[in-house]
C-alpha cells in the first residue's frame, strides 16, 4: 500500500481545525451544566429531581435508569459487529469495527455513570453492594458480574485489535510515539504474528458473543421477574431487551459512521455497501421488536389483570398515548423506510440514516416506557396513582453525559486510528 492509500486512514489526525475545537468547546459547555447540576442533586438530595419514592405519588427510577438501559442496549451492536467480523470473516464491515468497539465501551460507561447518579449516596450504593449485594438476584448479577465482564471483555478485546495498528503507527514515526509504544505491547508485526493476532481475536470474540446475550437478557430479568409491577412480569422481557438492544445498536453504528465517513472524508472506506448491510439488519430486528410490542400490548389489553389494563389503557388513549404512539410510529416508519428500499433494491444513505434516527428516538421512548409507567399506574400494592416527568436537573445530567459520550468518542478519533488498517499495510520496519 502506497503512502497516499495510507494517508487515507491517517485523515482524522491532519482534519483538526476550528469546526472541531468550536464541537469541543460546546460538549465541554454541556458536561459543565451537567457537571453542575449533579453537584445540586449530591448537595441537596434527590428532591431536586421529579423522582419520588413509588406510593408517594412518584416513581423511584426515572429517566436515568432509562438511560442506564437505552445505553446498555447500544453498547450490544457495537462489540457483536466487531465480534462478527472476526468470527465470519465479514471483512466488508471491517472499517467499522473498532467504531463498534468505542462505542461499547463508551455506552457501557455512560450506562455506569447513570446508575452510580441515581443513588443518593453512590459510594455508600457501591460499598453496600459488596456488603449486603444477593448473588442470586438477576440485579446484583447483572450489575456487579455480567455488565463489569462485558466492559473488561471489550476493553481487552479493543486492547488486542488496536495493538497491529499501534505498532504500525510506531513504525513509519505517526502520532505519539510514547502512546503507541505501550498500546502496541511489545507487537511487531509479521505474517506470523499476523496469523496468532486474528487467531487470539477469534477465540475471545467465541467468548464474547455469548456474555454480551446474556448480559442483555439478565438485565430484561431484572423488570420481568418484578412480579408486583403491571407491564413488566412477563416472558418477553428478555429476548424484547436483546432485540431493541440490536436495533438501536447497529442504528447508533449508522450514524456515528457516517458522520465519520463526512467529516473526515473516507467515502472510499466507509462504502455504502456498508451501510446496505447494517440497514438491512436494524430493519430486520426492528420488524421483531415491533411485532413483539403488538404481541404484549394485546395480551395486555385483552387478557391482563386490572393492572396490565391500566397501562395499556393510558398507553392507547390516556396520558401515556402521546409518548407511546411517538415510538411506535418511529419504529414503523423506520422499519418502512428500510423494507421500501430493501423491495427497490436502491438504498440511499439518507434514508438509511434517518432510519437509524428514528430507531434510536424510538428506543430512547421505549426504554423510558418500560421503566415509568409500572411504577405510577396500575401497582398490586394499595398505593395512589402517580405521576414523573423529569426536572432540569436530571435533563441537564443527561445532557452532560450525552456530551461526554461524544468528547471521548471525538478525542480518541484524533488519537488512535478509528479505522483498522487493512492486511496490506505493513508494519516492519
Amino acid at each position: 500500500m502506497s503512502k497516499e492509500e495510507l494517508g487515507v486512514y491517517l485523515k482524522p489526525f491532519n482534519r483538526t481545525g476550528g469546526k472541531f475545537l468550536a464541537l469541543i468547546a460546546v460538549l465541554l459547555g454541556a458536561m459543565a451544566l451537567g457537571g453542575y447540576a449533579l453537584y445540586i442533586q449530591f448537595t441537596e438530595g434527590h428532591y431536586v429531581s421529579g423522582m419520588r419514592d413509588v406510593g408517594a405519588g412518584g416513581a423511584a427510577w426515572g429517566i436515568y435508569i432509562g438511560m442506564l438501559v437505552y445505553f446498555i442496549g447500544i453498547s450490544y451492536a457495537g462489540i457483536s459487529v466487531s465480534a462478527a467480523v472476526r468470527l465470519l470473516n465479514l471483512e466488508k464491515y471491517k472499517p467499522v469495527a473498532r467504531m463498534g468497539e468505542l462505542l461499547t465501551i463508551i455506552a457501557l460507561l455512560l450506562g455506569s455513570l447513570f446508575i452510580l447518579f441515581d443513588l443518593g449516596q453512590p459510594i455508600r450504593g457501591v460499598i453496600n453492594m459488596f456488603q449486603f449485594g444477593r448473588p442470586m438476584s438477576p440485579l446484583f448479577f447483572t450489575f456487579s458480574v455480567i455488565a463489569t465482564g462485558y466492559l473488561w471483555s471489550t476493553l481487552i478485546f479493543m486492547y488486542i485489535s488496536g495493538r497491529r495498528d499501534a505498532s504500525i503507527m510506531k513504525a513509519n514515526g505517526l502520532g505519539i510515539k510514547p502512546l503507541y509504544t505501550v498500546l502496541s505491547g511489545g507487537y511487531v508485526d509479521s505474517h506470523k504474528a499476523r496469523e496468532k493476532h486474528n487467531k487470539v481475536l477469534k477465540a475471545l470474540a467465541v467468548a464474547i458473543l455469548p456474555l454480551l446475550v446474556m448480559a442483555h437478557s439478565f438485565l430484561g430479568f431484572v423488570f420481568g421477574l418484578q412480579v408486583g409491577r403491571p407491564g413488566w412480569y412477563t416472558a418477553i422481557q428478555a429476548p424484547a431487551f436483546v432485540t431493541l438492544a440490536a436495533a438501536s445498536g447497529i442504528g447508533a453504528l449508522i450514524i456515528i459512521s457516517l458522520v465519520i465517513r463526512r467529516t473526515y472524508g473516507l467515502q472510499q472506506i466507509l462504502t455504502q455497501d456498508i451501510f446496505r448491510g447494517l440497514g438491512n439488519f436494524m430493519g430486520a430486528a426492528t420488524g421483531v421488536y415491533i411485532y413483539m410490542i403488538i404481541s404484549e400490548m394485546y395480551v395486555m389489553k385483552y387478557a391482563g389483570p386490572s393492572g396490565e389494563v391500566l397501562i395499556a389503557d393510558s398507553m392507547l388513549s390516556g396520558q401515556l398515548a402521546p409518548y407511546f404512539w411517538a415510538e411506535i410510529l418511529s419504529f414503523i416508519a423506520a422499519f418502512l423506510i428500510i423494507f421500501a428500499m430493501f423491495a427497490r433494491k436502491s438504498y440511499s444513505l439518507l434514508g438509511i440514516t434517518t432510519s437509524a434516527v428514528l430507531v434510536n428516538i424510538g428506543a430512547l421512548l421505549a426504554r423510558n416506557m418500560i421503566i415509568i409507567p409500572s411504577q405510577t399506574l396500575g401497582m398490586q400494592l394499595p398505593y395512589a396513582l402517580g405521576s414523573y416527568f423529569p426536572s432540569w436537573i436530571e435533563i441537564s445530567v443527561v445532557v452532560g453525559l450525552f456530551a461526554l459520550g461524544v468528547f471521548l468518542y471525538s478525542i480518541f478519533t484524533k488519537i488512535f486510528p478509528i479505522i483498522e488498517f487493512p492486511e496490506e499495510v505493513r508494519g516492519e520496519r
